[in-house]
């Protein structure tokens, strides 16, 4: 229904608000999203309603409207709940039950952060074996049933991340056996070519819910690895440098990171995994 500005009221706002959080949790909660009824798309319906509020408050500047009808209170933010986290153990779980063609797609989502598009969209000609390190320029997302290539929104969103020596030789294994000749070639196509995106998420869902991971999304794998790389000596601005976010906050805004300090979290990143595995290993050998 279209309305022109002076006709929005309260009531039509409210009316709006209740109606976008009904069909957002509809939607989410029918793709089997692992949040529940009240988290499902509280973040869109708060920033669906800032973005009206700031329309309004413009129209009210303009004195196109006596009053800004957008006053429910709190609607404009939302709680962030605790994201579940997998620990080196159900990583290594996690890994060694998905498809084998995805066993290193989980290692780079989980020990280098990045996200699901960003993997999805990795190339050859990013990935640099030899040092060790891949670089993230772009990233694939779904949209409308087709999937869209997008660069980062900020310069820090594109990066070069150093990743620990075993995910590097299990890329390197994988690079062989499931990618494309040439520079263009995806790293983790479908067996057809084609982008992966979907095929990773179900894969990786489905192993999840199988190991009784319900609550526990792909996402939550780049939150893993933030807080392995955490606890393996990254600083604040490590983390953002690693993660690809343009700030960590105000304060953060004139601090810089040694770029050599890259190599160092990988490596005890590497030293962190190695032990875990070593001590399982042991314990299973008795």
């Amino acid at each position: 229904m279209a309305l022109t500005i002076g006709d929005v009221t309260p009531t039509v706002v409210r009316q709006w608000y209740s109606d976008l959080g009904t069909d957002l949790r509809t939607k989410l909660l029918t793709r089997r999203s692992f949040q529940t009824p009240d988290q499902a798309g509280a973040a869109t319906q708060a920033h669906a309603y800032r973005l009206l509020k700031a329309v309004m408050n413009t129209a009210l500047e303009d004195e196109l409207i006596p009053n800004n009808p957008c006053r429910i209170k709190g609607a404009s933010s939302y709680e962030h709940t605790e994201r579940p986290t997998l620990g080196i153990e159900e990583i290594e779980e996690l890994a060694n039950q998905v498809p084998p063609r995805y066993k290193a797609t989980v290692y780079l989502l989980a020990w280098a952060g990045i996200r699901l598009g960003e993997a999805a969209e990795l190339r050859r000609k990013d990935v640099d074996l030899k040092h060790s390190q891949i670089r993230v320029e772009r990233g694939v997302y779904p949209l409308n049933g087709e999937y869209v290539v997008q660069t980062p929104k900020s310069r820090a969103g594109a990066r070069t991340i150093v990743l620990p020596d075993f995910v590097t030789d299990l890329l390197g294994k994988h690079v062989k056996d499931y990618s494309p000749i040439g520079p263009d070639g995806l790293i983790f196509p479908t067996r057809s070519g084609l982008c992966a995106y979907n095929g990773i998420q179900l894969a990786i869902t489905r192993t999840l819910r199988r190991m009784g991971y319900d609550t526990v999304r792909v996402h939550d794998l780049r939150h893993s690895g933030q807080l392995l790389a955490a606890t393996s000596g990254a600083t604040l601005t490590d983390l953002q440098r690693r993660m690809g976010h343009s700030t960590v906050n105000a304060a953060m805004a004139y601090a810089h990171a040694s770029r050599d300090n890259g190599r160092g979290i990988a490596e005890r990143m590497n030293a962190q995994r190695a032990s875990v595995v070593h001590i399982n290993s042991r314990i299973r050998a008795r």
